[in-house]
């Protein structure tokens, strides 16, 4: 819409200015470990983050950061090409029993089998919901993997009856089912254009900051899905030793559907506030892409080694149509990547200190035992990113949570605006930072640059309640609503040209059951379709672990609501 258009490019001037006005915060990373009790320290990191990240898309400088992207790609994969073999068999054979009695009574079920939130091999110009992925054909997978992904398709009744239903539409479903009986299934899909064969990924890159893109591998579908089943299978692994990173099994009782990210990034943070100074952050450089084969030929045991090597990439696939051979296990984008690389991680963190905690490249460890975690780390051959390790001083950061003296304080990157949703939260994130303490001095420049961002969105897209950084705008000016018209708020559910949820509905819905029957029946309908249901259970929706997944007959349901409504999981 114009009106919203305007009101972007309003909004994005105004905080162009804003920090344009700031003053350079210096190397904010060196008075920080200087032992410096000054409260102009958490100044400069919130400024500092304020800043780094809010810059005007330019096409011609993301081409450009795109090639240094992929010149760090390919400089980390040679590096740990050349890694000398002695120095990694110093941590690995020290490593390698921990990580094998973690590893015990570990399980890969097909019930964990999805997709990635993003694109996979060929490009769908944009189209990535599951829906999409499930109905556009053919499926791209490794030779090495197709058939570990085509029992997996077997083995999910919705997915073989859409497979089936499209074959039928072909009129191959008697040529298929004679290849079922011959036991040549999966030849028959290959040789049919169900499923391409490919070499394997492809290289891309997303925005990091203004000065950097990060590199990631887009993974054929069907690798993909495999390796969800295996990181999901070393993530209730973490979980059974006091490190989850959210393992799966949906609660519900918690009306959560993110496992992603869960309670490892929670955990992290406690740990700062518990501790205080007495322990040490570690930061990786490029972590994804430091998991050399030839570390984890030596720590993972034979079993889950041999089933990785089937379901990553070993070859990357650039623009030019050129392929590299990877000394690399995974990189970004890879399904298994996070699991791994926390696995790895972890184990080096508690080999030295059992307290030790692992989210990703994030490591916690007592300050005394940082040193021979520093060098245990660079004989895996991984780096340590110096600017972001926290060992001296004062301040801590692990997961995006920063403690000062032991107190959480809140810092917040803004990007550039591009939708109604992106200005949402760059007005709640403002007002946050009005609460804090740090910034008493530029208190009166925050209020009034929230005070007009404010002014460009609608009153109905704003609420005197706290639910979230992107649900709505948080005004404590807006009167509340106790009782409205339910047409008038399943209208008002729309936002922009993306539609989400407002949370004081949803908890209005989903706590009481009473009061379902006041709202109109086209929107209970509507929640009670996207309530999950046991797994196995036959019905219009089964939960598969992570997401969703109905019946052929109701997949063009689910993309019409997804046309009306899109729910954002992790807010709920």
């Amino acid at each position: 819409m114009k009106q919203h258009r305007l009101a972007l490019e309003r909004g994005n001037t105004l905080v162009s200015q804003f920090i344009t006005s700031l003053p350079s915060t210096g190397d904010w990373y060196e008075d920080a470990q200087k032992s410096l009790a000054s409260d102009s320290v958490v100044e400069k990191v919130i400024l500092h983050r304020l800043r780094k990240k809010f810059e005007r898309p330019d096409k011609n400088r993301a081409n450009t950061l795109h090639e240094e992207a992929l010149h760090r790609f390919v400089t980390s994969d040679e590096r740990l090409g050349s890694l000398d073999l002695f120095e990694i068999k110093k941590i690995a054979y020290r490593i390698r029993p921990l990580i094998a009695k973690w590893l015990e009574g570990i399980y890969f079920d097909v019930e964990d089998a999805w997709f990635g939130p993003g694109e996979s091999f060929n490009s769908s110009g944009g189209y990535t919901s599951a829906v999409s992925k499930v109905r556009t054909f053919p499926y791209t997978v490794t030779a090495s993997c197709a058939e570990d992904f085509f029992h997996v398709i077997w083995s999910n009744r919705q997915w073989r009856r859409f497979l089936c239903y499209r074959i039928r539409k072909d009129g191959l479903k008697k040529s298929f089912a004679e290849a079922l009986r011959a036991d040549r299934g999966l030849d028959f899909v290959i040789e049919h254009g169900y499923f391409e064969i490919v070499n394997g990924s492809r290289f891309a890159s997303v925005p990091k900051d203004n000065d950097n893109r990060r590199g990631i591998n887009v993974e054929p579908l069907g690798n993909l899905v495999c390796q969800r089943i295996d990181g999901l299978a070393i993530r209730r692994r973490l979980a059974a030793i006091g490190n989850s990173i959210g393992h799966g099994n949906f609660d519900p009782s918690s009306s959560s559907f993110d496992i992603k990210h869960g309670d490892g990034q929670k955990r992290q943070g406690d740990i700062l506030r518990t501790r205080g100074c007495g322990i040490t952050t570690v930061d990786l450089a490029s972590a994804s892409d430091s998991i050399s084969l030839k570390l984890c030929a030596l720590v993972l045991p034979s079993f889950l080694l041999k089933r990785l090597m089937r379901h990553r990439c070993d070859v990357v696939c650039h623009s030019d149509g050129n392929g590299q051979w990877l000394n690399m296990m995974s990189s970004m984008g890879n399904g298994f990547t996070f699991e791994l690389l926390t696995l790895i991680v972890l184990a080096i963190g508690r080999y030295h200190d059992p307290k030790a905690s692992a989210y990703g490249d994030d490591l916690i460890v007592s300050s005394g035992t940082y040193p021979s975690v520093r060098l245990s780390l660079e004989q895996a051959g991984f780096i340590v990113n110096h600017k972001k390790t926290f060992h001296h001083g004062f301040l801590r950061e692990s997961c995006g949570v920063f403690t000062w003296f032991g107190n959480e304080f809140e810092a917040y990157d803004f990007k550039w605006m591009e939708s109604m949703v992106d200005l949402t939260i760059v007005c709640n994130k403002l007002y946050r930072l009005l609460c804090s303490p740090f910034l008493m001095k530029w208190r009166n420049k925050i209020r009034r640059l929230w005070t007009r961002l404010v002014r460009l969105v609608d009153i109905q897209y704003r609420a005197p309640i706290w639910g979230g950084l992107d649900t709505f705008v948080f005004d404590p000016a807006v009167p509340l609503k106790t009782s409205c018209n339910s047409r008038f708020l399943a209208k008002n559910l729309q936002y922009d040209p993306h539609c989400i949820v407002k949370r004081f509905v949803l908890e209005q819905v989903t706590r009481t059951k009473s009061s379902i029957r006041s709202f109109d029946a086209e929107l209970v309908s509507y929640f009670k379709s996207m309530m999950p249901v046991a797994h196995g259970r036959r019905g219009d929706l089964r939960l598969t672990s992570e997401h969703l997944l109905v019946t052929d007959g109701h997949w063009c349901q689910l993309s019409n609501l997804y046309a009306l409504y899109e729910i954002d999981m992790s807010s709920r």
